[in-house]
């Protein structure tokens, strides 16, 4: 398990690496800059978010999801939305927030520094009714997907819990039911891989903490609904 962990966490790093230089950009953009497929470390181009940085280095997508865990190796291993919401303030004060901060992000972290009176459903549980309201941007996101493994990692490959702890750190910056699912059907998948090489096993994982993801997520008070593609139909259109 410990050699997954690993894996995963490397996995996470090279991924988010080597898509540094090509984010935004269609395929066939992809094939006339850089020459075909990209499968290493490429220096980011002038027009992405990553521009100015070496290859190799990372982004957003892997540096919130590593200071999350951080987070929760120091608190003992617990995984609470207030954690989530510690480690999110956290990546707000280190150099990747300005070039990397999505809408959603952002503006959560700017929140919750405006707010830090207010307990942690105040700030974050109700984003949507107090940051986006009436806006075309009030969507659903991938963002909590991309940050999901580390709760799959404190589970000991039991799903259940892989899901429980994606729930409490999805709503430390997403506050919709698509979001959640996204990142449940991720925690799933990969606490699942935690015991299995099976990839039915880990897909059928990733389908079911999709489900149980947005069920759970529209159970909590104070969700909301933005318009966005639905994890759960995806995979029964599939």
């Amino acid at each position: 398990m410990i050699s997954k962990i690993t894996g995963c966490i490397l996995g996470a790093a090279a991924g988010d690496a080597m898509g540094a230089a090509t984010e935004g950009k269609s395929t066939q953009q992809i094939i006339s800059m850089f020459g075909g497929p990209v499968d290493d470390f490429r220096d980011p181009p002038r027009d992405v978010p990553a521009r100015g940085r070496k290859a190799g280095q990372v982004t957003d997508a892997f540096s919130i999801p590593y200071m999350l865990t951080e987070e929760i190796i120091q608190n003992g291993g617990r995984i609470t939305t207030e954690i989530a919401a510690k480690a999110l303030l956290k990546w707000g004060d280190s150099e990747y927030f300005e070039p990397f901060a999505g809408m959603t992000t952002r503006k959560a972290v700017i929140r919750m520094n405006e707010n830090k009176h207010l307990n942690t459903w105040d700030q974050i549980g109700h984003l949507g009714n107090k940051l986006f309201k009436g806006h075309y941007y009030a969507l659903s996101s991938n963002g909590a997907a991309v940050k999901a493994y580390p709760a799959a990692l404190f589970s000991s490959g039991d799903i259940d819990t892989a899901i429980d702890n994606a729930v409490r750190i999805t709503l430390s910056s997403h506050d919709d039911p698509y979001s959640v699912s996204g990142a449940c059907a991720v925690a799933a998948a990969v606490a699942a891989a935690m015991k299995t090489s099976s990839v039915y096993e880990i897909v059928s994982a990733a389908m079911y903490g999709a489900e149980k993801g947005e069920e759970t997520a529209r159970a909590t008070e104070g969700i909301c609904v933005y318009p966005g593609p639905s994890v759960v139909k995806g995979w029964i259109w599939r």
